[in-house]
């Protein structure tokens, strides 16, 4: 079973979310508010931001929009302030109202929304490694790779650290905290290669597959292993990095795939405990890649893309078994790690180790 048993969440108990349960949190960046500011609920920073540079006319330095965090909300000015008027702040509102004062139901869905969005996107980054700042920092070199099987296991390696750093994600991710730790390991495992499609999405690149440590792998030897396969795997690739996913919407969009529905017979022959939980939770995640994806494409475009990408990563997903069942033919040609070895079923056939508790 993953190791999800003794996991210590690192979010405050205070910040825990239930279905319902009404947080204060800054709308602007996410820290904790101190009440209402400018006739919206902001913490004192954002406040006295405001409260200086309402009427100023600050310049963009990047090219897209910026996403204003806690971290960073003091490096673009623009955004910032767009942001703060987006969301209703105004000079003419009282300064300052209790934090006591109700909140229409609406109005509380977008703070849960903007707050598990700045969870999860600290979350993916602390875990991933194809995040654009890592990537500017690899150096790369073409990895000379003798036969299939050198390749094969050199994917098998990548697979498994990938899986690794997923596993360390979903500890902290918030609304999963119900969720039994055999639930959760069913999830992941049931849509493992499909997380690792889109979290290593980044790495397909026009001279070939990158990987982690910045070893390139050649188009034609990614193909020899993968054959029409891994030319789906490019393509879908292409999709979502053209989806321009920030990285808060790529880590909702991986929690929509690993809590997809599960057909009443698996739920039955997996043991799956909690049905009624994963429906609640992926209709959750659902609404906020909703909120997330309208907030910067209002027509809606982006979030009709969403479910066709499910499509194809499942489709990826199921048939990426045959290179399970070429690894199963042939497993002494490989050297497993525990890990890779319980998520895709091995555990049956001799292992470097034990599986993972």
């Amino acid at each position: 079973m993953l190791p999800f048993n003794n996991v210590t969440n690192t979010i405050d108990s205070s910040k825990q979310l239930g279905i319902g349960k009404v947080v204060r949190y800054c709308l602007i960046c996410g820290d904790k508010s101190s009440g209402f500011h400018y006739g919206v609920l902001t913490c004192e920073a954002c406040k006295g931001f405001f409260r200086r540079g309402h009427n100023n006319e600050f310049q963009c330095k990047y090219k897209t929009p910026c996403v204003i965090t806690m971290e960073n909300r003091n490096d673009c000015k623009a955004c910032r302030l767009k942001k703060c008027r987006e969301v209703g702040m105004n000079k003419q509102s009282h300064s300052v109202q209790p934090a006591k004062v109700p909140i229409d139901p609406i109005q509380q869905d977008k703070l849960e929304f903007e707050w598990i969005s700045q969870q999860i996107r600290r979350l993916h980054l602390s875990t991933y490694d194809y995040s654009s700042d890592r990537m500017m920092l690899m150096t790369i070199k073409d990895l000379e790779l003798k036969n299939k099987t050198e390749t094969l296991q050199h994917f098998i390696n990548e697979i498994n650290s990938d899986i690794t750093s997923f596993v360390f994600f979903l500890k902290s991710v918030p609304l999963l905290e119900e969720m039994t730790p055999e639930d959760k390991s069913i999830l992941m495992k049931r849509h493992a290669f499909s997380i690792y499609l889109v979290r290593s999405a980044p790495a397909y690149t026009d001279n070939g597959f990158l990987c982690m440590n910045g070893g390139r792998i050649a188009w034609q030897k990614f193909y020899d292993v993968y054959g029409d396969l891994g030319m789906k795997m490019n393509a879908t690739a292409t999709e979502i990095r053209e989806m321009n996913f920030t990285e808060a919407e790529i880590g909702v969009f991986l929690m929509l795939i690993m809590l997809q529905p599960i057909p009443m017979e698996d739920v039955v022959q997996a043991g799956f405990q909690n049905v009624s939980l994963l429906t609640e939770t992926y209709t959750r995640f659902s609404r906020i890649l909703n909120y997330q994806l309208t907030t910067r494409d209002p027509e809606n475009r982006l979030y009709d893309k969403i479910q066709g990408l499910l499509d194809e990563v499942n489709a990826i997903n199921n048939l990426h078994k045959q290179s399970i069942d070429l690894i199963k033919t042939n497993i002494t040609s490989f050297s497993l790690p525990p890990l890779f070895a319980d998520v895709f079923g091995i555990l049956d056939i001799v292992l470097d180790g034990p599986a993972v508790e």
